[in-house]
């Protein structure tokens, strides 16, 4: 039977059943699967049937377990679990208690988690997939599975639809009787001599923890694996049987954060909006136990190291604030200033290592970077966090000669110029500049646009640049995006804040004059910006140049939809795909950079320092409009060169 039989029998059963029918009319302890394992069973057989079968021993269960963990620890494991396994277990007499044979071995107690994980987690979709060919014997005779054979089709998460499981066989009031080896499995689950872990198998044999009667063999086997600090099963026993009510939820979280473990966090908190509301509680107690002791930190004279709890309570709130759509200002702000002071470690670190690379201090070429700082810190709600994320931004400069008068600088910008005094008198230290190691210095001359810069910014100015493309007085322009970056707690990019188009003009006389015109797309209204970008990018008569502009018509497209895709604008011609130092350019070879490219056929380097910055501001700063000119006039020459090395 193939998959695509399956994935027919699906289709029918999705789209002719009405809804009412979607759910299996009968649900009893051996139809817990239904298609997921039969799907996978289905998948294993053509698996199995392309390669090489591993055979194991199914005659001793000591030398099964030894070759399951010598083939799981071996470079030929990249699938994981061996299918093969599960298959030659399919065939098996009593392949159930087998595996509790395998399962209860010391041996296996005596392997690290992570490989008792895996193989017990195998072990139980061993028994699950044995006990689904008994209640689907049409699966191994090769006929097409039915309707009523596949079952109910849950979109939930896999926790979500394991604990549906769970409700739906009645297993809350454990009223059935259970088997002898059910029996079995209970008392090996309750031996403290045997690996906690072995409740990953309880699904397979039909037994919630949660229920009263066995809650106490579920806070037992909890507390086991809590102190083996194997947190991922511990939030998995909790979520899945609820216990979440009879533990200890706030050591369990703060386990999870310790060890960063996100997709365990997200399954125990769920959609529980109290659970999530405690965990926000909970970190926001954390960050403000961490954050309150850096004001003292910041006047020693050691240097200040990064504190890796903050770090991961951050990391961990960032999770689940974008998962949840949570606003951390408003009611989080301890959150918010360590998710702000994470976001803006890279910033410093960019800031810091060109300072100590460059030979003089030249404070209008980092004007950008102070902007973005200055940002960051504005938009927290918090004055008392602020005033910390300003001092730590300080002092991150102070200590060595190179950074020490733009620490200067950003302290008066951001108003914190008493600590910098204090700061520079207690002697603060930064770390050694050898943990920065500098570039080679840059032998060629910077590349710099002669030609005319002019901002739009009104509804005029740009109906003049929109009238030069309707009389067809354009020969070729290059376009080019500059946004702001991803500083504050929003995901998604910033919007595109200005476009720059390096013109070149026909005139009248025959001659051709280049210009720049820098598109303000913030100030401008918007209809009048969309009227213009179609004119501009639809405009059949000009060239149109690009480096890798896929980018940044995504970005233009979600402000201004009628923005045409990049397929659709004609004569369009990307350079970064164009135009090729390394060869011809493919998916495989990473293409050339502008700067090496600019470096290639100009024998001029760009000038990236203005590239972080606020583009947001208005009015621009002369540096920034100046790379923004740069790079647009800068396509223009470099095609230029191209066609002539073509010729």
């Amino acid at each position: 039977m193939s998959c695509a039989r399956v994935a027919l029998a699906i289709h029918r059963r999705w789209f002719s059943a009405k809804p009412s029918r979607f759910i299996a009319p009968r649900l009893d302890r051996q139809n817990l699967r239904g298609i997921g394992i039969a799907m996978a069973q289905v998948r294993q057989d053509a698996d199995d049937q392309k390669s090489e079968k591993v055979r194991f021993n199914t005659d001793d269960p000591a030398t099964a377990l030894k070759q399951l963990h010598a083939y799981l620890i071996s470079p030929d494991a990249k699938n994981g679990f061996p299918s093969s396994f599960q298959l030659q277990m399919r065939s098996h007499s009593n392949a159930t208690d087998f595996v509790l044979d395998m399962a209860s071995l010391e041996l296996l107690k005596s392997w690290p988690i992570r490989q008792q994980r895996t193989i017990l987690r195998g072990l139980k979709y061993t028994v699950e997939t044995c006990n689904a060919q008994k209640h689907y014997p049409t699966l191994s005779k090769g006929e097409e599975p039915t309707a009523d054979t596949l079952g109910s089709i849950s979109s939930a998460s896999p926790v979500q639809k394991r604990v549906k499981r769970l409700k739906e066989t009645h297993l809350s009031n454990d009223v059935s009787p259970r088997s002898a080896t059910t029996q079995r499995f209970l008392q090996l689950l309750a031996d403290a001599d045997q690996s906690p872990l072995l409740w990953i198998l309880a699904e397979a044999f039909s037994i919630n923890l949660g229920i009263p009667e066995n809650r106490s063999l579920a806070l037992a086997l909890y507390h086991r694996l809590f102190e083996l600090k194997a947190m991922s099963e511990c939030a998995a026993l909790v979520s899945l049987h609820g216990l979440y009510s009879h533990v200890d939820s706030t050591t369990l979280i703060l386990g999870l954060v310790e060890r960063e473990d996100k997709p365990s966090l997200a399954a125990l908190i769920g959609t529980h909006e109290e659970r999530l509301q405690q965990f926000y509680d909970l970190m926001e107690s954390q960050c403000t136990m961490q954050l309150t002791p850096l004001n003292q930190e910041l006047l020693d004279s050691r240097p200040v190291q990064r504190d890796q709890k903050l770090s991961r309570c951050a990391s961990m709130s960032w999770h689940l604030i974008r998962r949840f759509g949570t606003d951390p200002d408003t009611k989080y702000p301890a959150i918010a200033a360590a998710l702000r002071l994470r976001n803006a470690t890279w910033l410093l670190g960019d800031v810091r290592e060109r300072l100590l690379q460059s030979e003089s201090y030249d404070s209008e070429a980092y004007e950008g970077f102070t902007d973005l700082l200055e940002v960051i810190i504005n938009a927290g709600s918090s004055s008392v966090w602020n005033r910390l994320l300003a001092k730590y931004f300080v002092r991150y400069f102070i200590g060595h000669s190179k950074t020490e008068d733009y620490a200067a600088d950003l302290a008066k910008a951001l108003d914190v110029s008493d600590y910098y005094e204090v700061a520079v008198q207690n002697g603060c230290a930064m770390r050694s500049p050898r943990d920065f190691p500098g570039k080679k210095e840059a032998l060629l001359p910077a590349y710099n646009t002669n030609n005319p810069i002019h901002f739009v910014g009104t509804v005029e100015q740009l109906r003049n640049l929109q009238s030069m493309f309707v009389k067809g007085e354009v020969a070729r322009l290059a376009v080019d995006c500059e946004w702001s970056p991803t500083v504050g707690l929003q995901d998604a990019t910033s919007r595109p804040a200005v476009l720059q188009i390096g013109l070149e003009a026909l005139r009248h006389n025959g001659s051709r004059e280049q210009m720049c015109h820098i598109i303000d797309l913030i100030g401008l209204p918007h209809d009048d910006l969309q009227s213009a970008l179609q004119t501009i990018f639809l405009d059949t008569r000009s060239v149109k140049l690009g480096f890798d502009f896929g980018q940044d018509v995504k970005q233009l497209r979600q402000v201004f939809p009628s923005m045409p895709s990049l397929s659709k604008i004609p004569n369009f011609v990307d350079l970064q795909k164009t135009v090729s130092i390394n060869g011809t350019y493919t998916e495989k070879r990473p293409p050339a950079s502008l700067s090496s490219i600019a470096e290639c056929f100009l024998n001029q380097r760009l000038d990236k320092s203005a590239r972080l910055s606020n583009w947001e501001r208005r009015p621009l700063r002369n540096a920034q409009l100046k790379y923004a000119a740069n790079d647009s006039m800068v396509l223009l020459d470099i095609h230029a060169e191209y066609s002539r090395s073509q010729e």
